[in-house]
């Protein structure tokens, strides 16, 4: 058979050097294109393992007020109240105490409580199971402090606390109810013998902006037969402005001879203010309040 009867179908096909180096290169284009999906695949699933992702929203145990009023601005009288987070003025939850603190660095006294299961779901994973219940020093002389291991009913505000990794709290609570006590007689009783606490406040009356200026406070007890100096006696220092906003914190306890300072800077702008001072020891609290007067230099 001579070569030109050479059937088509058995002949090469002709290659075109540029068809080739098109074909290439969209191939290699291709291949670009599906390894950056793949990298991209990988870098989310990546991320979605290792960065927790915030995607609940708060929520919080509704209000069971039982004869407890509820507040309408719950930070009231709370310091640095900028680092909480409200969710709901008020709510109620229950639950086991399990350690009752007082933190000197606050004036707070703290309370960790194993929440009963049905509350449990409005924890955060920062809680690790456990709510934090804080009692402010303006509401002491009102809330009965239940002993470790006693179940109670805690009526306050819940709040996210961007300090503590946003974990849930019921911060402040200005009411405790522990089973088996009604809400009228929920408030603390006075130990037997401790004697009338009673406080007196030592401070300058104006200062001028930007000076330091000092708290001094003084506690007694008296009974009948006697008055003695009381020591360990807390006390939290509030100062509010016209607004009745608080600008200025500090907590310490009185000496062995009842008395203790605090040292304060006058940094707000002029005009009057108010210096709080509350005072707690042995399920007595006093409050006493003067003004004050920053002026200009």
């Amino acid at each position: 058979m001579r070569q030109h009867d050479v059937p088509t179908i058995l002949r090469r096909p002709v290659r075109d050097p540029e068809v080739e180096a098109l074909v290439h290169r969209l191939s290699r284009r291709r291949l670009a294109v599906a390894a950056a999906v793949v990298f991209a695949a990988v870098v989310a699933v990546l991320i979605a393992l290792l960065v927790p992702q915030r995607t609940d929203t708060p929520t919080a145990p509704s209000w069971s007020s039982e004869g407890v009023p509820c507040r309408s601005e719950p930070l009231t009288h709370v310091h640095n109240p900028t680092r909480l987070t409200v969710v709901a003025d008020c709510a109620t939850v229950s639950g086991i105490v399990r350690k009752v603190q007082y933190r000197p660095t606050d004036g707070n006294m703290h309370l960790t409580v194993a929440v009963d299961e049905k509350f449990r779901p409005y924890l955060r994973s920062a809680n690790q199971g456990l709510l934090n219940v804080e009692v402010i020093p303006p509401d002491a002389r009102y809330v009965m402090i239940p002993s470790v291991g006693k179940h109670a009913t805690f009526f306050g505000s819940w709040v996210l606390d961007r300090n503590e990794r946003h974990a849930a709290e019921l911060h402040p609570a200005w009411r405790i109810v522990p089973d088996g006590v009604s809400v009228a007689h929920a408030t603390p009783s006075p130990r037997k013998g401790s004697g009338k606490l009673s406080v007196t406040v030592d401070m300058p009356k104006a200062v001028p902006i930007g000076k330091q200026f000092q708290v001094v406070v003084r506690a007694q007890t008296s009974t009948a037969a006697k008055t003695a100096a009381a020591s360990k006696v807390h006390v939290f220092a509030e100062i509010t402005n016209a607004a009745g906003k608080g600008v200025g914190w500090k907590a310490a306890a009185t000496n062995s001879l009842g008395s203790t300072s605090m040292n304060f800077i006058a940094l707000h702008a002029p005009g009057i203010f108010v210096v709080h001072i509350y005072a707690n020891k042995d399920g007595q609290a006093v409050a006493v309040s003067e003004p004050l007067k920053i002026r200009r230099r």
